[in-house]
């Protein structure tokens, strides 16, 4: 009982805070006077949507909400009238929330963060293909729209903190860099440990990241910094990387190329581990070798996977490509609401978590199946935003509660599988399935 209360409190802390967010974020004029359909159903309509037309997301949320339906022309017209940023101030509200709330997980000081990108195909439009760009589809030769999906992820507490939607060439180092500042203008006194994989590791990159003050774990690639890696006489040690030649001739601005040549040198540190594999992974870090081991780093580079875990809830599970209109406004509208519906998924399971009872006497510890999760959640949004009933908004998160609890999975250690490629659409997938 006390986590369901601690749920109906803290969701409705978190639509409070969305719906806050109004101001200046909409077209001059628009939702001042009390329509058939208010600002408050529209923003519960798109954080509700699961995919279907948009007539029949509409009949959905009427039907629920025991009013009269408004059409689907005024639906799309209306949410027109939100501005972007309405929904990137929205997001920045519930994650603040998330960390001045909950007792989230740190390493030591420092939130951990992982940032990558994601390619996202979109509908096949003028207007979108101009923007973004065309590319293959994954492992076919038919081209599509593709956006980059670069993220910002704490790997510690699954939250999203940060995106960025850019056309699909855009490079993503300097595409990582805003999200960077941004997480620092919106979190200005939270200390960041950021996580990168092999394709991030640049002079340019290590030297942005020092500027900043922040920490970072990079891996790098095998043929990079040979001549450091060579002259290295153990396999955890800071070295000197020389700042001339070639390595000032990439992608860069002239004023940082300026300044890398004042420099003359780069300090950090290397670290060669074993993996289990017998192959050896690089890593490079500013973290100090008193406090975090080679081990340790090998393990908290391990962490990064979670944002590729969040990426596949967000395209198979949340089905971030399922766009409800061909309007770039929509398209990001759809993504962010995307991106907040995650965040809120991802609260009520660290809520959750509390619930889980693991017995010693088990072999395996317990987690929440977050597919069971994820469409529990999206089938009890709209009745919940829409009632005003704090019996029936404890009844819906106690339905919430029990279902994923009982829903729960053992948590496997030390699984890995060779990685398959899969051609063709098969209809009849018996994994995979759809939760809403």
């Amino acid at each position: 009982m006390k986590i369901t209360k601690h749920l109906v409190k803290y969701q409705d802390y978190e639509i409070k805070n969305i719906l806050e967010c109004k101001d200046d974020n909409v077209n001059e004029g628009a939702f001042t006077r009390e329509r058939k359909m208010t600002f408050k159903d529209i923003i519960s309509i798109i954080l509700g949507r699961k995919g279907l037309t948009s007539r029949m997301e509409l009949f959905d949320f009427y039907k629920k909400a025991e009013k009269k339906a408004v059409s689907k022309q005024d639906y799309s017209k209306q949410r027109m009238k939100i501005k972007e940023k309405f929904w990137i101030d929205a997001n920045n509200a519930i994650v603040k929330q998330f960390y001045d709330e909950l007792k989230y997980n740190k390493l030591n000081e420092y939130i951990v963060i992982a940032i990558d990108g994601s390619k996202t195909i979109l509908p096949r439009v003028k207007e979108l293909e101009e923007k973004y760009g065309l590319a293959n589809a994954n492992n076919s030769q038919q081209k599509c729209v593709q956006c980059l999906v670069s993220g910002c992820y704490d790997v510690l507490n699954n939250i999203m903190l940060n995106i960025e939607i850019e056309p699909y060439a855009s490079d993503e180092r300097e595409v990582s860099k805003k999200n960077i500042m941004q997480l620092k203008k919106v979190f200005p006194n939270k200390k960041f440990l950021i996580i990168f994989d092999r394709g991030y590791p640049s002079i340019d990159m290590i030297y942005f990241l020092e500027k900043n003050n922040l920490k970072y774990l990079i891996r790098l690639q095998s043929s990079t910094y040979e001549n450091e890696k060579r002259n290295m006489k153990s396999n955890d040690e800071m070295v000197e990387i020389k700042l001339s030649g070639d390595r000032l001739t990439g992608k860069m601005s002239d004023e940082t190329r300026e300044e890398l040549k004042k420099l003359k040198k780069l300090k950090t540190r290397f670290v060669k581990c074993e993996l289990s594999t017998n192959q050896a992974e690089w890593l490079t870090t500013n973290l100090e070798q008193e406090m975090y081991s080679d081990d340790m780093l090998k393990d908290l580079y391990f962490k990064r996977w979670e944002i590729e875990k969040a990426y596949d809830n967000l395209k198979n599970k949340l089905q971030i490509e399922n766009i409800s209109g061909k309007k770039d406004h929509i398209v990001k509208q759809d993504i962010r609401a995307t991106i907040i519906i995650y965040n809120m998924i991802e609260a009520a399971n660290f809520i959750l978590k509390d619930e889980i009872i693991n017995d010693e006497n088990n072999k395996y510890q317990y987690k929440i199946n977050t597919n069971i999760l994820i469409g529990a959640f999206k089938n009890l949004f709209i009745d919940f935003v829409i009632t005003e009933s704090p019996k029936k908004k404890e009844q819906l998160m106690g339905l919430l509660q029990e279902f994923a609890i009982k829903s729960k999975i053992a948590i496997m250690e030390n699984r890995s599988y060779k990685r398959e490629f899969k051609s063709g659409n098969l209809k009849c997938k018996t994994n995979m399935k759809r939760s809403f």
